[in-house]
């Protein structure tokens, strides 16, 4: 799971920056690390923990200039969508339930299985407040960037 953010009018802004230079691409990277870093932190924050392999997962990954993929990552942890959005009623493996149900002293794991089955499992949302609550500093330091740094004036 990965949280994507689309920036409408990529290509105009593309094209100016490319006009202003490597100074404005490095000021934005610069802004785009530091507030990717912010969100992954503020994920793990925010996850509900049992064992502590989905927090530990929480990255921020930077596959390109001026992109960043915040979530968490590896096969051992492809149930972080569920956590994050929930499940519809649907009847999970018991022998998948049984290490939860030990830890979480329920008798018998058919019994959450059953109970998933008849209501399926509440969102705990983490990575999209996370980017909620660093999103207006993110984009006001943006702006700050576009409005006041020197190469955008000739352009805009």
């Amino acid at each position: 799971m990965k949280l994507t953010v689309e920036v409408m009018g990529t290509e105009v802004v593309a094209e100016r920056m490319r006009k202003a230079g490597p100074e404005a691409q490095k000021l934005i990277s610069k802004a785009i690390h530091k507030y990717a870093l912010e969100i992954a932190n503020e994920a793990k924050r925010r996850v509900p923990t049992d064992t502590g392999r989905l927090k530990s997962a929480i990255r921020a990954e930077f596959p390109k200039d001026l992109e960043a993929k915040i979530g968490p990552t590896g096969a051992d942890v492809h149930y972080g969508p569920y956590v994050e959005f929930g499940t519809r009623p649907h009847f999970p493996p018991v022998s998948a339930l049984e290490s939860w149900a030990r830890r979480h002293k329920i008798p018998s794991a058919f019994l959450v299985a059953r109970a998933i089955g008849m209501r399926g499992t509440k969102p705990k949302p983490f990575l999209f407040p996370a980017w909620e609550s660093v999103r207006p500093e993110f984009k006001r330091a943006i702006g700050e960037i576009v409005r006041e740094g020197k190469f955008f004036r000739r352009l805009w």
